[in-house]
């Protein structure tokens, strides 16, 4: 199978519309005009850029798809790589935030998490990502990955740290 590379076909003018896609049963499907395909996402080499290099791969393993940037997609296909990531078991979903603090270029995060209390660090620039459903995603540098599912059920001292870096 071909694999497509969405940044190198934009730069040489070429577009192709895809989007990816979850059905009833909450199985993820690449779907273009040729083809409905069921796919899962594996993140790629490097780690610690959050937004690059996703593998969108069939059920054989086989690449399909190589997204260089999630910000290049639409919403609903950057969503659904998003929330492809977050079943697969990699991340820990935040209940309350116990304390943020800066300490040398880095910003130390200490939370409560359904695994029981965690503490990672981000850079000073990384900021939570806002979904479309509401929620929040950060990574940290270790490439692991934080969910507040919603940000209106952490408790006030919670809401009140995360409060300045959201919109």
């Amino acid at each position: 199978m071909d694999v497509l590379n969405v940044d190198k076909l934009r730069d040489q003018n070429k577009i192709i519309e895809f989007k990816l896609e979850f059905n009833e049963h909450g199985q993820l499907f690449f779907v273009n005009k040729e083809k409905k395909i069921s796919v899962y996402i594996k993140k790629c080499f490097p780690w610690s850029n959050k937004d690059s290099f996703f593998s969108i791969r069939n059920q054989s393993d086989e690449e399909v798809l190589l997204i260089e940037d999630i910000n290049a997609l639409d919403e609903h296909s950057r969503d659904a790589i998003i929330s492809s990531l977050l079943a697969s078991g990699f991340c820990f979903i935040i209940n309350d935030i116990i304390t943020i603090k800066e300490d040398y270029e880095l910003r130390v995060w200490e939370v409560e998490t359904n695994q029981g209390m965690r503490q990672f660090q981000t850079e000073l620039m990384a900021w939570p990502r806002e979904l479309s459903s509401g929620g929040l995603l950060i990574q940290d540098l270790a490439g692991d990955i934080y969910y507040i599912p919603k940000v209106s059920e952490l408790k006030p001292s919670g809401k009140k740290l995360l409060w300045a870096f959201i919109d």
